[in-house]
């Protein structure tokens, strides 16, 4: 099978294909983003075309003769807080030519997949691409799903369509209408009867010595339990096949990395009057007077630094950012089984961007949450008595509003209005810290060995993670595409994706992406 990736970006297509279709060869990807070529090529060993889709021949792509295309256009066209321009943004018209050229071709792919936001499923872009698809003969098959529904403890709604020459191996009761529910690859639970797992299992090790001493296995607040390597789906595509494996060794020497040096950060974090040392380092004030909540800039790094301590300090969330934007950070736990999408701009600003972590103290969230609906201070140890842990341990703010697109319109609204000074007490004892890019690449089900180059800084690896995809929900509908429509034993199976998400997500080293 030979694939072409289209908007490459880090390669969470291509993670997805090795999963569906080992024996499957990506023989072009195309992207124009420098950056994440840089970190497609330092996995892959190849580098995508870093070249403008609009200008690529017909003749090119009918001479790579694929069997497959795999596509994530760019999606600020569709997004909620974006300008709404759909087919007419600038931003769409190299996936309009794409369509254009499919059109035109002799040997057109066998299988298409096509990857965007919530809202893309309503737009004449994806009226012209159902429309050329199915002028085109394929059978089509649309989904809006989300990792929490693979017991991903993360919210992640996206849009995919799915084409093949051929006939799938089911037909849905509604053959027309975008579906939100995954293909029936074994006994997935519904939506509503999903439980996520916990958190906690998808966290870094509190202690990863830089040397070869290995993880701890323990995370601030509860110990995390064990995880799985990834689950492969065999050559043929109609199986999926869990191979669960015991936590790696805590001795093993994959907590050595050549490159967790050499990113040195420019900052004095000895010196305990810095802003760094009061603050945390991910995101420190603004010189425009938007402070905390707002814009950041000044993006540093831990991956110089000796200590534990000091990196955990480093994703800390500043106190600025809590006066601020206290009211409307979403505060999740270890125990909580659900987290917000992580956009291209976590960190970088706080409304709507992703989650933050309760690193103690989680009891408070609930007095959290309260307070927030009533707008009243929290007062001392009384308050909030009791345990918040439940299937969603959570502030409680909107998730349907955090999910809807993939970027951010800022934090307009972050002026410290509505935040009391009974908010940001209770988030500073719970410790609250950013999601290291470590743990949002394991959100994302990237495999163990995925890294990123030493020179790409934190805040890049956030916005590259922020504009990729789930690997693990990629590779289930791929896998469903692949299926042989006469081979209906796959679809009995019982222990397919649906067994557990951590048999998708794996145990990723401190060499595989540091902090």
């Amino acid at each position: 099978m030979r694939a072409l990736e289209f908007y490459s970006g880090i390669g969470g297509l291509r993670c997805a294909l090795r999963r569906a279709a080992p024996q499957a060869a990506v023989v072009a990807a195309f992207d124009i983003n420098n950056v994440a070529n840089d970190v497609y090529a330092h996995n892959f060993g190849d580098r995508p075309r870093q070249s403008n889709i609009e200008r690529i021949p017909l003749s090119l792509l009918e001479s790579m003769r694929a069997d497959v295309w795999l596509l994530s256009p760019p999606c600020q066209p569709y997004t909620r807080q974006g300008l709404k321009l759909d087919a007419n943004d600038h931003r769409a018209s190299s996936f309009l030519a794409l369509m254009g050229m499919l059109a035109q071709m002799m040997a057109p792919p066998d299988y298409l997949l096509v990857e965007n936001v919530v809202g893309f499923e309503s737009s004449l872009t994806r009226s012209r691409l159902v429309e050329t698809l199915r002028a085109c003969h394929y059978q089509v098959q649309e989904y809006i799903l989300s990792p929490v529904q693979l017991r991903i403890p993360y919210s992640r709604p996206r849009y995919f369509c799915l084409a093949k020459r051929g006939r799938f191996a089911t037909q849905p009761a509604e053959p027309h209408s975008v579906l939100f529910e995954p293909p029936p690859l074994g006994q997935l639970p519904t939506y509503e009867d999903v439980v996520p797992e916990p958190i906690a299992a998808f966290l870094d090790p509190e202690d990863c010595p830089d040397m070869a001493e290995g993880p701890s296995g323990l995370v601030p607040g509860p110990n995390a339990p064990p995880t799985d390597d990834p689950t492969p789906v065999d050559a043929t595509g109609d199986r999926l096949r869990p191979t669960l494996r015991a936590h790696k060794s805590p001795h093993s020497a994959d907590c050595a990395d050549p490159g967790f040096d050499q990113f040195q950060p420019s900052v004095d974090f000895g010196d305990p009057t810095s802003s760094v040392a009061r603050d945390g380092a991910l995101c420190t004030e603004a010189a425009d007077g938007h402070a905390g909540g707002a814009k950041h800039r000044n993006l540093k790094n831990a991956n110089g630094l000796a200590g534990t301590r000091d990196r955990w300090r480093m994703l800390r969330v500043p106190v600025k950012t809590l006066a601020q934007c206290g009211n409307v950070i979403d505060v999740v736990a270890a125990e909580g089984r659900r987290c917000n999408c992580f956009t291209k701009s976590y960190t970088r600003y706080a409304k709507g961007t992703g989650s933050v972590l309760a690193t103690r103290n989680t009891h408070l969230l609930q007095t959290l949450e309260s307070t927030r609906a009533r707008n009243v201070p929290i007062r001392g140890d009384s308050a909030g008595a009791g345990n918040a842990v439940g299937d969603d341990v959570g502030s409680g703010v909107d998730r349907r509003q955090c999910d809807s697109d993939g970027g951010s319109g800022g934090d307009a609204g972050c002026n410290g209005n509505g935040v009391t000074p009974g908010m940001v007490e209770a988030l500073r004892e719970m410790g609250v810290r950013y999601f290291s890019p470590r743990e949002v690449a394991r959100l994302h089900s990237f495999p163990p060995g995925f890294a990123f180059p030493p020179h790409v800084s934190p805040r890049q690896r956030y916005l590259l993670l922020g504009n990729s995809l789930n690997v693990s929900v990629v590779a289930h509908l791929l896998a469903f595409l692949f299926m042989d429509p006469k081979d209906q034993s796959c679809l009995d199976a019982s222990q397919l994706l649906a067994s557990a998400p951590l048999a998708s997500v794996g145990v990723m080293a401190c060499s595989d992406i540091a902090q």
